[in-house]
């Protein structure tokens, strides 16, 4: 049985050889859109559910924090597409997907599309996910001190980060300040570190399949012998 201290070793641990690798390895076109494909899965999907929120009636705080979320988002989210010098390779995409899919399925993103937003327990699921999702996936702590993130995708990966941090302390407050008929804050606890599992252990297998790849022999190559 995995337990959370478990889980916590093993991302402590693919967290400093993921930090070995990007001390001696320039981002390639394929490393630019793996990266950009995992973010872009979870980017995307968050778009999907804050878009709900201008159709809905919702208390005016809670609104404009979230609609301003909202188009931040998906302003960064069009930046970091832009920006990607794309791979042609085509089993990079295959693999990016594939982790869309875990994710996806894994946190049951499809739901919280669907549903509209109300003061109950799939609105706090979906603010403790999210909070998750800007709190534990972050790239550029794994850089060394030294890159200089002077190119369209360093630059933006950078400003992503820097917003997630802004964001965080407005989703902590929200997460705070809602109040759920029937929930205790020992439930509150339990959903925070459920979806919290759920995204570390996520960001780990991406990381942890990111930083092994022995020279990209995982991906087709297309030199003719």
């Amino acid at each position: 049985m995995i337990t959370i201290q478990d889980t916590g070793e093993k991302y402590r641990k693919i967290k400093e050889q993921s930090e070995q690798y990007f001390a001696n390895h320039v981002l390639t076109e394929d490393d630019q859109t793996l990266i950009t494909l995992f973010l872009s899965g979870i980017k995307a999907a968050n778009v999907l559910v804050l878009s709900k929120i201008e159709f809905q009636p919702m208390d005016w705080d809670p609104y404009r924090k979230m609609h301003q979320q909202y188009f931040k988002d998906s302003e960064l989210y069009a930046l970091l597409m832009k920006a990607t010098q794309w791979s042609l390779n085509p089993q990079v995409y295959l693999k990016g997907n594939e982790f869309n899919y875990k994710i996806w399925s894994k946190a049951n993103l499809p739901t919280y599309m669907m549903s509209m937003f109300d003061k109950d327990t799939w609105f706090f699921r979906y603010l403790a996910l999210s909070h998750a999702f800007k709190t534990e996936i972050r790239f550029i702590s794994l850089f060394p001190e030294t890159m200089a993130f002077d190119t369209p995708f360093l630059s933006t990966l950078y400003d992503i980060e820097v917003e997630n941090g802004r964001e965080i302390q407005t989703q902590m407050a929200l997460l705070k300040q809602l109040e759920v008929p029937n929930m205790t804050s020992e439930d509150k606890e339990r959903i925070v570190l459920e979806q919290r599992e759920i995204v570390i252990e996520h960001f780990s297998s991406f990381l942890e399949y990111f930083v092994n790849r022995k020279d990209n022999s995982s991906l087709i190559d297309f030199n003719i012998v």
